[in-house]
């Protein structure tokens, strides 16, 4: 698989210690198709790109508070795995960080940092709960890898039970985007059918 070198577009991604996945390094392309066997670890994967969304929103202790503690995000948890660390590249950029728990059940950034190709690694901090990424750093980098992470979005439509959102009524103009959880899909594709024929 060719990667790619453009700086708005993920071209490689190094993660280690989270949920099922001891270490991965991955180079990608356009167009990146997960498959593999039930129990692979696809859905955790995925559910990464999650975590880095509301990491970057500031909301990464509410998000380790709702998956349950730092130990249902480490690879079995504190007693195998010390940290979780993730190296996003794109193209000449890149975004790094390292979290451990604490004893109070919060992930905390022991290492954030931003990387470009020409002159390396600048650490912008540690010992903090929420990301320092978004506050101007001097590195220019942030500028280029921010942006791309936040305009990142996660579908999982997984949850096709008599209860799930995308079975349940919703309101026909609620369509501004379509939500990540697939609330929406049917008043989105109507309003695709409606004004956008090429896209629908």
């Amino acid at each position: 698989m060719m990667g790619t070198n453009n700086d708005k577009q993920l071209s490689r991604i190094i993660l280690k210690g989270f949920k099922s996945i001891a270490e991965c390094d991955l180079k990608l392309s356009r167009l990146n198709v997960l498959i593999g066997a039930n129990g692979a670890g696809k859905s955790n994967f995925i559910g990464f790109f999650r975590m880095v969304q509301q990491l970057l929103e500031q909301n990464l202790q509410v998000f380790v508070s709702r998956q349950g503690s730092p130990d249902a995000l480490l690879h079995f948890g504190r007693k195998t795995t010390e940290q979780l660390e993730f190296q996003l590249y794109f193209g000449n950029n890149g975004y790094f960080a390292t979290l451990e728990p604490t004893h109070d059940n919060r992930l905390m950034f022991t290492k954030e940092s931003f990387w470009w190709n020409m002159s390396g690694e600048h650490e912008i901090g540690k010992g903090h709960f929420e990301t320092l990424a978004l506050s101007a750093t001097g590195t220019r980098i942030d500028s280029y890898v921010v942006p791309t992470i936040q305009r990142w979005r996660v579908y999982h439509f997984h949850d096709t039970s008599d209860s799930a959102y995308v079975k349940q009524p919703h309101g026909i103009n609620d369509n501004a985007y379509l939500r990540t959880d697939g609330r929406n899909l049917a008043s989105f594709l109507y309003l695709l059918r409606d004004r956008y024929r090429e896209s629908y």
